[in-house]
């Protein structure tokens, strides 16, 4: 959770939606659930108003789209991964993989040619540009002189005079600042809303002099506020792109789906049809497609984790299965009698090869089981007050089982 949370955080804070007096690291660093749902509860609509302003989808859709998002988390996060590399880090790798799915998927769907001043405008246009870093491109220019480039050029495209960038010219300023694409992009949207709201000033002060008529102003100041919305979704993308280095990533994959289109059955397919089929009152089924096509190609010779996997011999995955079923019905013995978890314990007990890494936690879980059922409550919390002591959960494998260690500890001490 603490993974999607910090997430959350990072694009409130690249958005500038942080309000006067409001603590950032304060609220990264509190354990209150409640406090993060609220805090996220208050900024979705403001998210959604300013991602999709024009309204291609309602606050109501965007909302369910969120909650999409977070479902999906979860589901990412209980999904069974045998690897030898941390949990942590396949987390991260897989959050940044999707995020790159869905975010692209979002521009793709979002994006409508005559809507100039919409957010995703400037940023699906800048990423098909040629000098735009690309996974495919390895000749291209920095990340940030690419964006210095494209805000040139659009200054050009919409008629700004040359004269007017010199030194005393009235875009000066705003030249200059654009030349330096700040980091900090909460502080940058305010400084460049000072800077357009003094050239805006600039103008209508010719106006009044009589050295603009009123068609002209009227287009000057319609510019203006064009190169502002270019200005800042570049911005955010550059500050996304210094937080997560997915931009090679998003230009990549933009311009195969506006190559080829959307296809219904492979990932960018499953990821629209999970996340925007409002028809349907469960679209978690494409979700588990999705995720069963990554990790088929993650596995594959091709995969990035392929080198990573660890195989499990037919019945390591019957009593990783049958585990997963018994957590939810410990109390049942029908479902499961001593003898078979006894059989369970040995088995993983006696594993000597690289499955020991992933599966020695599934013997300890049977073992939990057993506690109890002969209703040893107390030996249960002594072992995992022990593994949260020695750092042990961090060690556990991806999928359900870390969530069912942390469901233990919570439940049978309230017991």
């Amino acid at each position: 959770m603490r993974t999607f949370t910090n997430l959350l955080y990072d694009i409130c804070t690249v958005l500038g939606l942080f309000r006067e007096g409001e603590n950032p690291a304060h609220k990264r660093k509190s354990t209150n659930f409640e406090m993060h749902q609220k805090f996220w509860d208050q900024r979705y609509n403001a998210i959604s108003r300013i991602i999709d302003a024009e309204g291609v989808y309602s606050q109501e859709q965007r909302r369910i789209i969120y909650a999409r998002y977070e479902h999906f988390y979860y589901m990412m996060n209980s999904y069974p991964v045998h690897s030898t590399l941390k949990s942590e880090f396949l987390r991260s790798y897989c959050l940044r993989t999707f995020g790159v799915i869905f975010l692209v998927v979002d521009i793709y769907n979002t994006y409508r040619p005559e809507n100039d001043s919409a957010f995703y405008y400037h940023i699906y246009n800048f990423l098909q540009k040629s000098y735009c870093p690309c996974l495919d491109h390895s000749d291209t220019e920095s990340d940030e002189a690419a964006v210095k480039r494209y805000l040139r050029e659009y200054l050009a495209e919409l008629g700004f005079n040359k004269e007017d960038f010199h030194e005393n010219g009235k875009l000066y300023a705003l030249g200059k600042y654009t030349g330096t694409i700040r980091r900090d992009n909460g502080k940058s949207k305010s400084l460049m809303k000072q800077y357009i709201m003094s050239i805006k000033n600039e103008y209508k002060k010719d106006y009044r002099e009589k050295k603009l008529d009123k068609d002209e102003l009227e287009k000057l100041l319609r510019n203006i506020d064009k190169f502002y919305n270019a200005f800042y979704s570049l911005s955010v993308l550059l500050d996304i792109q210094r937080k997560t280095k997915i931009l090679q990533s998003l230009a990549y994959y933009l311009r195969v789906l506006v190559r080829k289109g959307l296809w219904t059955h492979g990932l960018y397919g499953y990821a629209e049809q999970y996340l925007y089929d409002f028809t349907s009152l469960d679209t978690t089924p494409y979700a588990k497609k999705l995720l069963e096509m990554f990790y088929k190609f993650e596995n594959s010779a091709e995969g990035t984790l392929a080198r990573y996997n660890v195989s499990l011999d037919d019945k390591s995955q019957e009593y990783i299965a049958r585990l997963k079923d018994l957590v939810f019905n410990i109390n049942e013995k029908n479902g499961c009698d001593d003898a078979y978890l006894k059989m369970i314990i040995s088995h993983f007990g006696q594993l000597q090869n690289e499955a020991v890494h992933v599966t020695s936690c599934y013997g300890t879980l049977a073992v939990y089981i057993c506690l109890i059922r002969k209703n040893k409550i107390n030996d249960v919390l002594h072992h995992y007050d022990d593994m949260e002591r020695k750092g042990l959960f961090a060690e556990l494998p991806s999928g359900y089982i870390r969530g069912h260690y942390r469901c233990f500890g919570q439940h049978w001490r309230l017991k």
